[in-house]
Order: C-alpha cells, then structure tokens, then sequence
C-alpha cells in the first residue's frame, strides 16, 4: 500500500479550530505526513456584492487577515518536517463543494473535520465530505482528547473490512497503542423478534470464525488482538453501542470498516459511519474507505 502523505484540515474560525490544528500537529509527524493543508471556505454571500476595485481590495485585506489568523496558530504547534499550507476559498453554494475539490485536486489521503456539540452536528457539511470524498475521513469532536494509547476497531470482518484493521494495526504500532476490536453487527441480514438462544450461539460462532479468519489475514492470533463480539441487538443503536463500548474500554479513538459505500446509508459502512458521526462521542472517529489502497507504514 502506498504511504499515506498528504493531510487536508478544515477550519472555520471557531473555537474548535486550534483543536483540530494541534491534533493535526500530533499525527502528522507519527503517520510521516509530508503535507497539510488547512482551508478554509469563505462563502461568496459573506462578501460585499462586486462593487469594482473597492470590492476587490476588501475581499484581498480579508484573505490576508483570515491567511494571516490561521497562520499564527499554526505556528503555536511543533511541525517537524511537515509542510504546512493555508488553503483559503470562496463558495457561490456549498462550503463542502469547495472541500471535495481540493481533496481531490491535493490527492488527499485524509480530511480531518471539526465535530461540534449539539445540534450543529446533524449539519449535512461533515455527511456530504464523508459520504463522497475520495480519501479517509477523521472527525475530531471539540472535546476529544489528544493521545491514542487505546483504539477501538469496528469491523464486520469481512475482507473489504482488512484496510481498517490495517489502519488499527498501523496505528497501534506507530502509537504504541492497545488495539481492541469489535463486531459490527448487520441487522439488516437478521431475523428479528424470533431470535432463540441456538440462532444466536449460532451467530456468536460465526463471528468468532470470521475474526479468525481476519486475523489469520494477518498472521495475527486471537491472544494478540481482544475482540468485543455481542449479541445483536435491533432496538439499540449499533453506533451507540460501539461508542458504549469505546467509553468502557477508555479507548481514545474509533476506526471503522466495513461492507458499503458511505454514500449510502442502506449498507452497512454508511449507516454505521452515519450513525457514529451524529454520536454525541468525545471520541474522534476515522471512517476508513473501501476499497481503500493507502496506508501508513
């Protein structure tokens, strides 16, 4: 897999801002990012209507003054060798338009996006950059904790799911972390409210298998990586539940990977990855892509 090198952050001049710059400044130099780039969107109606050169000389004074805020915080970080560069745009329409272009023109490997309390988290900013971005996506809540000792890996198990156990293995090696995994139940492919004891041993079973069958991928063992495999439950959440789970084991960080496209909240990758980014979670969450070709290390 081709290593992982080029970061986009977004930022939007709020308090949540040198948050995201210093958990940038954090995995950047674990992870051997080469380049970050941090953007922000202007949106065109916050500009005086065109109004000649006079408009144009305020719409200049305010990129310097913007250019010049973010890079006064970003030089409150240690950056190492990382490049840093301070993308600045202006949107007729959807700020996210404006972010799914420079991903794709960057050749992003991953977009990390501020994940704010309450209601401004079902805005549909974070959704539509998850849901079409070519690359990773981190979602960083205001009041995450910056450190990785312990990461919780939600996975179905399948093989479309290897690229996020990759990122956890990946990652636990690069943070001398704990790596814990857990079982994304497919509620959909369940027969509910007839679940007897023998269909749910039955089902236990075959997940076990499954993550057998996943670590041997790897050439990994059960004793080497703990696995949370419970029984499904259609009446909770499965992203509450993985959250639940997070909180219990004091893990710092969420990773998910699974069947699906995360345009589509039908399959099981998009519900979950929808699911986990409305979460009131102080837990930042990266939902990796599939298929997916880059890694880390």
């Amino acid at each position: 897999m081709k290593p992982t090198t080029t970061l986009l952050v977004c930022l939007d001049l709020t308090d949540i801002d040198p948050l995201l710059i210093r958990y940038a400044a954090f995995v950047a130099p674990r992870l051997s990012i080469e380049k970050i780039f941090f953007i922000h969107v202007i949106q065109a109606y916050d500009l005086p209507e065109n109004a000649g050169k006079k408009s144009q000389d305020i719409e200049k004074n305010l990129f310097e003054v913007i250019n010049q805020a973010i890079a006064d915080q970003i030089s409150q970080e240690e950056w190492a060798l990382t490049e840093a560069d301070v993308i600045i745009k202006t949107e007729d329409q959807d700020a996210a338009n404006s972010i799914l272009q420079a991903i794709a023109d960057l050749d992003a490997d991953m977009v990390i996006i501020g994940q704010k309390s309450g209601g401004d988290r079902k805005g549909h900013y974070g959704k539509k950059i998850m849901a079409n971005a070519g690359c990773d996506t981190l979602f960083i809540p205001e009041d995450a904790t910056v450190k990785a000792e312990k990461i919780l890996c939600a996975l179905d198990f399948s093989k479309e799911s290897d690229a996020a156990f990759s990122r956890g293995l990946d990652f636990r090696k690069i943070f001398n972390a704990r790596l814990v995994c857990y079982y994304l139940h497919d509620i959909s492919k369940a027969y509910f409210p007839a679940s007897t004891q023998k269909s749910v041993d039955t089902a236990k079973k075959k997940a076990n298998q499954a993550f057998r069958d996943l670590l041997a991928r790897f050439n990994l063992s059960a004793e080497t990586v703990p696995c949370h495999i419970l029984p499904a439950d259609a009446k909770t959440d499965e992203g509450c539940r993985i959250c639940d789970t997070a909180e219990d084991e004091g893990a710092h960080m969420i990773i998910v990977g699974a069947k699906g496209d995360c345009a589509n909240v039908t399959t099981l990758l998009g519900n979950i990855a929808e699911s986990l980014r409305l979460q009131q979670t102080r837990k930042p969450v990266l939902i990796v892509k599939n298929p997916k070709k880059a890694g880390f290390l």
